[in-house]
């Protein structure tokens, strides 16, 4: 069994797909393989992987999908479509189909990305659709919703939630019942996440302080190797705090994540194991962590350096590097002209950094980012602030 990674270079006449392999092989995708992997839509762009057994194609998985009309790697822009209000989702009977092509369909959420998702209906096709334009629900993987698909453009139009994914411990959601009651004690929050709730605008993690009663087993939520690796760095390893689970699990879904515990809670194990999966499963993929105190950056690397050997180990490459004042020239140079996989720096070389963006191959880097760690976050109060946009 074989794993290679590619993008939909376009549609073939009868129907099918070609896929240009990261090894330069291209991969022709018949239109009954596509049926076969449950793929209703797969549009040019799209990141996927493929799985190869005996030199035949037998699954094709979807890392990342791409919607009609989007160039990849490229944020999503705004459509003139007019979504539809949201209906009551305690109302789980069907709505009228209005056309052929639109025709209302019931599925479960399957992933999350930073730009796209992935909607899997009962007969196990999978459809994508653009997260800001339903960031409003607060979807979860797991979540089961209706959702109205235009084959036209191969993307889903208007979505309900109708069931939310079971949640687990810590991660009850401000808008279901008693979240608020439970989770928030100051009035004020209170009062303005209701009306947020209300408003539909509000995507919520909640992330316990670690509590020893809490820990998880780490085998539900980590790869057996990902565990070896970080047993390099933490002797025993076995178990995770429940914050360091939810906030992998929220990663692994697509979800953007804030944590809040006190000092030397593990936080690092919040991001980092997730960070490296990413770039083990997407040779594409790059990292950037910004931290506000070259000690804690130079700290933070080296623990970063230590769970990567793992992934060296077996051919994948991870190359760190970071950016720092006072650094050589020709080590800053080398940065930018050929980026690592991950680049860790602070706030004043971060502002410089996105200054060389035509330099080299660091507008590669940004443009495959999937994953920006930051360390800290402050709220300044009394200052006063001038931004001025060109």
């Amino acid at each position: 069994m074989a794993y290679e990674f590619g993008t939909v270079k376009g549609t073939r006449p009868d129907g099918g797909i070609e896929i240009a392999g990261d090894n330069q092989t291209i991969y022709r995708i018949s239109p009954t393989q596509l049926e076969q992997f449950g793929i209703a839509h797969l549009h040019e762009g799209s990141r996927v992987r493929l799985t190869i057994h005996a030199g035949q194609i037998e699954k094709v998985t979807i890392l990342s999908a791409v919607a009609a009309g989007i160039a990849s790697g490229q944020p999503d822009q705004p459509t003139d479509t007019d979504i539809p209000p949201a209906r009551d989702s305690r109302d789980t009977k069907l709505p009228v189909n209005e056309t052929a092509s639109t025709v209302w369909r019931r599925g479960k959420v399957l992933g999350i990305g930073t730009y796209h998702g992935a909607v899997e209906d009962e007969q196990q096709r999978q459809y994508s659709y653009r997260t800001n334009r339903f960031a409003s629900l607060s979807l979860r993987v797991g979540d089961v919703v209706l959702f109205r698909h235009d084959d036209a453009i191969g993307e889903i139009i208007e979505m309900q939630l109708i069931e939310r994914a079971a949640s687990g411990r810590g991660q009850s959601h401000p808008c279901d019942d008693n979240g608020l009651s439970t989770q928030i004690e100051r009035p004020a929050i209170r009062q303005l996440i209701t009306r947020l709730c209300e408003e539909q605008r509000l995507s919520w993690h909640w992330i316990s302080p670690p509590k020893a009663e809490d820990a998880q087993d780490a085998a539900i939520y980590l790869e057996p190797d990902m565990i070896a690796i970080i047993r390099r760095k933490i002797n025993g390893f076995h178990k995770l705090f429940a914050h360091q689970a939810i906030a992998l699990d929220a990663l692994r879904s697509g979800s953007h994540v804030m944590v809040l515990t006190p000092t030397a809670s593990g936080k690092t194990l919040c991001y980092n194991p997730a960070v490296l999966a990413a770039l083990q499963s997407d040779p594409a993929a790059t990292a950037l962590y910004v931290f506000p105190l070259n000690a804690l950056m130079l700290d933070q690397k080296n623990t970063l350096d230590t769970l990567a050997e793992g992934l060296v180990a077996h051919g994948v490459d991870v190359r760190i590097g970071h950016l720092r004042g006072g650094m050589d020239k020709a080590d800053r140079d080398e940065v930018i002209k050929r980026p690592p996989r991950v680049i860790v720096t602070n706030p004043e070389m971060l502002a410089w950094l996105l200054d060389q963006v035509d330099e080299g191959g660091l507008r590669q880097f940004i443009r495959n980012l999937r994953f920006i760690v930051l360390d800290e976050a402050h709220v300044y109060r009394g200052v006063p602030v001038n931004i001025g946009v060109d």
